[in-house]
Formats: C-alpha cells, structure tokens, sequence
C-alpha cells in the first residue's frame, strides 16, 4: 500500500515537473527552452528593476516636485509614499498565502499589469490640471511703487489650492502599485528559492535583490533628466522661467509613463512559466534540515504538507490550516525577531530613502535635478553591490542559519556607527527676514527670528508673499523673497540668471554692475564629497544585511510555510516599520522648516529649512532605529537551535512509560533498518533512481547501531546524515 501511495505521488510530481511554458492552450514548442531557473531568474530580475525604478527611484526623485506643483507638505508628501505600504499590508497574508499554493508566476505576472496600471494613473494630474502658474510674471514681481498686494489680486493663490486635491489621485496610484508589488517579494523568493539547489539558492537570490537594488538607480538617473525639462514641455512652447528660479518644476511625469510601458511588457513572459520548474521537488528534503522546531503533534501536521499533495490541488485548505501556519511561525523566536528587526529596519529605509534627494537638495543648496542625480550615481549602485556581496558571502563560506545571524549583527553594529554620517550638514545661507534682520551683514551670523520680519526698505513696493516666492540672491551674500522684497527696480534678462539693479535692501559692495541674480545663494560649504563618501560605505554595511537576514528566515521556517513566513514578515513591518517610516521623515522635515508657502492665510509646501535642526532630528531616528535592529538579531541568534538541538532537548526530559514504549520499538526498527540500509547502500547508489526513491534511505543510513544509545549520538548523526544529503545534492 505504501508503495502504490509513492507511486502515485511520484505519477504526480512527475507531471508537476514537466508542466510546460505557455498561455492556456498557446504552448509553442519553442519556447519550452526558457522553462529553466536561468530564464526564470531573467524574467523576474526584469520585473524587479521596474518596480524598483517606479517605486523606490522616481517616487524619492519627484517629491520635492511634486510638493512645489501641487501645494504640498512634506508631510503630505511621505503619506504618499506611505501608501504604497499600506496597501501592501492589507494584501500581505491573501496574496502570500494563496499564491503560495497556487501558480506563483501568474500571480507575479498580474502584480507586475497592477504597477503599470497604477504607474499610468500617477502621472494622470499633468495631463488632467491646467498649465502650471508659477505666480506674477507681467511685472517679474519687481518692486512696483502703489501697486496692489491684496491677497485677491493674485489669481495663483486660487489655482493653487485646487491643486492640492490631486494628492488623493496619487494616493490611488500608490494603493495600485503598493498591492502590485506584494507578489514580487512573498512569491518571487520562494518560487527562485524552491527552483535551484540549497547551495545556489543564496546566489540567485542575491543576483534577484541587486536588480531591484540596481532599479532605484535607473530611476534617479531617469527622473534626474526628466526634471531638467520644464513640466511643460509637452504643452508649451516658449519657457518664461529658467532651470535657476526656485519657482522651475521639471517634468516629473515622463519617468512613470515609462515604467508603465515597461511593466506591461515584462508581465508577458512572467504569465508564461509554469506551476513549477524540472527538478524543483528534488531541492526540498535538503531544505528541511535547518527549520526551526517547535516540536509535538504541530510539527507533525504541518511539516508534510509535501507528501499530502501540496503543490498538486489535493489537499483543501481550510481555516484551522491558517491558525495551524500561524501558530508554527510565532511559536519560532527566531523568526518573531527577525521579523521585529526586518520592522524597524523598514522604518529607516522607508523614510529615509523617500526624502534622502531632498535632504541633499537642501543641505548643500543643489536643484532637484542634480541633487536625484548624485544621489543615485553614488548610493545606489553601492547598494546593489553590497546585497550580491551579502548573498556571495553567505554561498561562499557556506554559512549556516547561526553563521547569518553572527554576520548580520556584526554588520547592523557597524553601520549604526557610520550612520552618523547625517551630522555632516551646511549652514542655512543668510535669508533676509527669517534668519538675520535686513541691514544686518551675513557675516553676523544667522538666527530664526520666529516669523517673516518686514523692512522700510520696501515698504512702498506692494510685496506680497501669497505664491510669489522667487528668491534673489544680493552681493552682500544675503538671500531675499523675491526682487520686491529686495527693493529691486531693474531686471536685465541678457544675462544667465537674471539680474537685478537699483535694490534698496540691498547694500552696495565694491563696484559690482548688479545689486542682485535670480536664485538662492551658493553655499560655501564644501562638505559634499565627505557626504557621500561615508553616505556610501553606510549604504554597503548596511545593504550587505538584506540577502543573510532573508536566507536566514527562509531556513528557520518549514518548508510548506515559506511564502506565509514571508507574507507575515511583510505585513507586520509595513504596519509598523514601511508604512509610518515616510510619514515621521516628512514629519521630522517639516519641523525643520523656517518658511511656509502662504496662500491667502493658508499653507502650501516648505521654502526653506534649518539645516542643522534638519540633519540633527535625521540623525536621531536613525541611530535609535540601527541600535534597536541590531539587539532584535542578537536576540534571533540567541535563540536560535536547529533539529538537532531540538531531539537533545526532548530525549533529555523525563517521559512517561507509554513515550519510552514507543521510543524502544521505534529504536528496533531504526537498528533493523539502519543494517539493511548499510548493505544495500553501495548498490542504490549506483542505480539512477538512488535521489528519486532513496532519500529516506541515505539520511538513515549515517545512523549507526551503537549511536542510537545515547540522545547526544542520535543527535550528531543525523547532522551528520543531513550533511550528506546535502553534499549529494
């Protein structure tokens, strides 16, 4: 009976193996080449990259853009972000759990069509608002002598907040891609993981996290040279502002219609593959040996789920199975704190990646564009070689679950320490009215003053701040509002950037032919170098974690419950960890913020910052955020045992008479079975069905007579017979 059972189990898993490539009933024969780990692993590094490109690259570079266009808060603006993670919360456990017994590809390929669909509808508000108004431009906003500064003469202020209501379509867009892109981190792993040998898997999975890594730095270079095209472009012909006014917004819209066009090509090939790939069922009983066990009847229950079907469409699954799933993965500590590490990592991630174009942007007085580009040329390429070096490190020393865990918490040490690189920050340039008094020179140094002072200087020149912010930049080294508030009379558009004569706010130095240039003044800090370096090398301790710690929660679960494993991670560190990490940055930016847009009493985005409060309140979160992940992976490790551990543990405790009945039959039909399996071995060895139909056979067989006496010798053979099995494979 037990034969015929294999059998058919073998019947099964045979047609499992041999599914072929295609499209319902399109199965051309050509493509069954492509039904292999190599071209799986192609396909779904392409799907990857975009989702990294859109998500985690053009969102970060635009938002600074998008908070200008539209009237937004920096707060506002990480809720953005913040949305994406929450849809990805909510969708965690069905899509994980589901996909994990249903055909992973398709749903990866369905996920992929979502981020298209969701990556069109966010760059739907250019196409659907009015051209952008970036304020007076009759007058060039030049100090006009009884001119009217009511509130109701500016008809941008009105246009302006409407705008602000384009937020919510871009919440959608984020609900959109944020469930699209569950499949790609609770599928695509296991699906890679189940499809290649234990010793390879690490390698592919490092290869699968670089492209997504890699991803992000395509979409800063994408966005970077967007955003030097005015937002326009495409309506407009002639361009009355140039890229060195802060009023200039670029076209942040281009890079999302590309992706969209990307994702749904990359989705075809993606529905195309199969259930599972050849050979895929050879790769799991070497995975079993490293999960973590809680013991009794629930291992028992849940530990077969291979040899009941799963994967096949026999076995129904019903809600006790949930609980059953739940209550293995919370019973591991291992896994809970690794999932509680994996939190507050996101936290830092998630913010930190959203506003780190903008933090340089501010800090060291860069445009949008330049400040995208930097960033993306320097930090994200690191990242995307130190997660393949993570993954190598772990194949290359062939690192046990507890060998991960060692390194990762040497690793989080180390960049909780270099994580100290955000105190490098550039003083806040001189700004007439917010940081210093007019008169007053830059040499004085700089103070908030509280709110937005006012000076004779201009007081008969109808200056009114409502969506008129167009800074100046005098030859005193002094910033100013706008060229009414510099007291400026004069503009010459001959030169690049404007410039301004006859200021009266402004104090004449030497024998200069202008008083004031359009823009900001330049910061004389030269701090930008030592910024990236070190910015750098953290992001290459840091990343180096991401592929041991995944490795890791992969060997310390069972089998069956993998893609739930990972679904729950997910969930618990977008609730806690992804989905609130934008929303404190945004936060923490705003408290740094020294003038507000105003809109007829009302407020629109940030001007301009305090940079030395900005870089001490990112600093802060990041250093408590590195030291709490380190402590919850000492405590994984700390905790951890294997299954070998785990059977010293129980033959140690005392047990009653019925267990030790059961444990001295088993034993005799181990000793009889270990003595033909010693005779026979040699010759299933040989045979070209030895890994199809003897795998039990081999684990047994490193189980000698005289080790079963001892529970310590029961527990080193079968270490040592997993060793072998894997070795073999």
């Amino acid at each position: 009976m037990d034969a015929s059972m294999n059998a058919k189990h073998g019947e099964d898993v045979d047609s499992l193996n041999h599914e072929t490539c295609g499209w319902g009933p399109f199965r051309p024969r050509c493509c069954q080449r492509f039904r292999s780990p190599r071209y799986l692993l192609l396909c779904l590094c392409g799907a990857s990259f975009i989702q990294g490109m859109v998500v985690n690259g053009l969102i970060s570079v635009v938002i600074s853009s998008l908070e200008k266009r539209y009237s937004l808060s920096s707060s506002e603006s990480g809720l953005i972000a913040s949305c994406y993670d929450i849809m990805s919360a909510i969708s965690l456990i069905p899509i994980s759990y589901f996909g994990g017994i249903g055909v992973k590809s398709r749903y990866i390929s369905l996920g992929l069509m979502s981020i298209a669909v969701g990556s069109f509808i966010f760059s739907l508000p250019h196409f659907t608002s009015d051209v952008y108004n970036f304020g007076r431009v009759d007058d060039d906003q030049l100090c006009l002598i009884n001119g009217s500064s009511s509130c109701s003469a500016n008809s941008a202020s009105t246009s302006n907040l409407s705008v602000s209501d384009y937020k919510y379509v871009f919440y959608l867009a984020m609900l959109l891609m944020g469930v699209g892109s569950v499949p790609l981190f609770t599928l695509a792993q296991p699906f890679l993981d189940e499809s290649v040998p234990v010793r390879s898997a690490s390698l592919y999975l490092g290869i699968y996290h670089c492209c997504n890594v890699l991803g992000p730095a395509a979409g800063y270079i994408i966005g970077a040279v967007s955003l030097s095209y005015y937002v326009d472009i495409d309506r407009i012909q002639t361009v009355t502002i140039n890229s060195e006014s802060s009023r200039f917004v670029g076209a942040w819209w281009v890079g999302f219609l590309f992706g969209a066009i990307l994702a749904v090509i990359m989705s075809i090939p993606l529905m195309g593959f199969p259930r599972m790939l050849p050979k895929s069922t050879d790769y799991k009983e070497g995975r079993e040996k490293e999960t973590y066990k809680t013991g009794g009847q629930l291992d028992r229950s849940l530990g077969d789920g291979e040899r009941e079907g799963e994967g096949i469409g026999e076995r129904k699954t019903g809600i006790l199975d949930v609980y059953k799933s739940f209550r293995v993965l919370f019973m591991n500590p291992t896994f809970v704190f690794l999932t509680l590490a994996e939190t507050t990592e996101g936290f830092v991630l998630a913010g930190s990646s959203t506003f780190l174009p903008k933090f340089a942007e501010v800090q060291f007085s860069l445009p949008a564009a330049t400040a995208a580009l930097y960033v993306g040329a320097a930090i994200i390429p690191a990242g995307g070689l130190s997660t393949f070096m993570g993954g190598f490190i772990v194949k290359r020393f062939n690192l046990s679950v507890r060998g991960i865990l060692k390194l990762c918490v040497g690793l989080m040490s180390m960049a909780t320490v270099l994580g100290l690189f955000l105190l490098i920050h550039c003083p806040s340039v001189p700004f007439a009215g917010v940081n210093i008094e007019y008169g007053v020179p830059s040499s004085s140094g700089t103070k908030f003053l509280g709110s937005f002072r006012s000076d004779s200087c201009y007081q008969n020149c109808s200056c009114t701040q409502a969506d008129n912010y167009n800074p100046v930049c005098g030859v005193d080294g002094i910033t100013f509002y706008s060229p009414c508030y510099a007291g400026c009379y004069n503009i010459d558009k001959t030169t690049s950037p404007w410039s301004y004569r006859n200021c009266s706010c402004v104090e004449a130095v030497g024998s200069a032919v202008f008083e004031a240039q359009q823009g900001t003044c330049e910061s004389t800090c030269t701090l930008l170098s030592p910024f990236l370096i070190l910015s750098t090398i953290f992001v290459l301790t840091k990343f180096m974690v991401a592929i041991p710690a995944l490795t890791a929660t992969l060997r310390c679960v069972p089998h069956k419950q993998r893609a739930f494993s990972l679904g729950i991670q997910w969930t618990v560190s977008r609730c806690l960890g992804f989905i609130p990490g934008p929303i404190v940055f945004g936060k923490l930016i705003d408290l740094a913020c020294l003038l507000w847009q105003t809109d007829c009493e009302n407020e629109g985005s940030c001007f301009f910052y305090n940079n030395e409060k900005m870089s001490y309140l990112a600093m802060a979160i990041m250093l408590c955020a590195n030291v709490v992940t380190a402590f919850f992976i000492f405590l994984s490790l700390r905790l951890y045992r294997t299954t070998s551990a785990k059977i010293a543990t129980d033959q140690n405790k005392p047990a009653d008479s019925s267990f030790r009945e059961v444990d001295t039959n088993m034993s005799a039909e181990c000793k009889k079975e270990s003595i033909l399996n010693g005779e026979n071995i040699v010759a299933e060895m040989n045979s070209g069905n030895y890994f199809s139909d003897n795998c039990h056979k081999l684990s047994m067989s490193g189980i000698k007579k005289c080790d079963l006496e001892s529970p310590e010798s029961r527990a080193e053979s079968l270490d040592n017979s997993n060793n072998t099995l894997t070795t073999s494979l």
